[in-house]
C-alpha cells in the first residue's frame, strides 16, 4: 500500500472545524503546527505583515488522498 503526504495550510479558525469533518470521514490521523508567513494579498494595514495560520499534515493511503483534500477543501475553505 502506498501512502502520500497531504499538508494544507488554512486560517486558525477553521482548524476545529476541518477537524470535525476529517474525523466524520474517518481520516488516519492528523498534525496541526500553527506557522506564520505572508502572501501576495498583505494586509498592510497592519503593522507586521506575518499572519498566524494553521498547517495540517496528514499522512494517508493512496485511494484516500482525494476524498481527504476535498474534505479539508470544504471545511477549511474562506472564500
Amino acid at each position: 500500500m502506498k501512502f502520500k503526504f497531504i499538508t494544507a495550510t488554512i486560517n486558525i479558525s477553521m482548524v476545529d472545524k476541518v477537524e470535525q469533518r476529517l474525523r466524520k470521514i474517518a481520516a488516519p490521523g492528523l498534525s496541526v503546527s500553527k506557522v506564520q508567513g505572508y502572501g501576495a494579498h498583505k494586509n498592510f494595514f497592519q503593522r507586521d505583515l506575518m499572519t498566524t495560520h494553521a498547517r495540517l499534515q496528514i499522512y494517508a493511503p493512496e485511494n484516500r488522498v482525494a476524498e481527504i483534500v476535498d474534505a479539508i477543501m470544504d471545511a477549511g475553505g474562506t472564500g
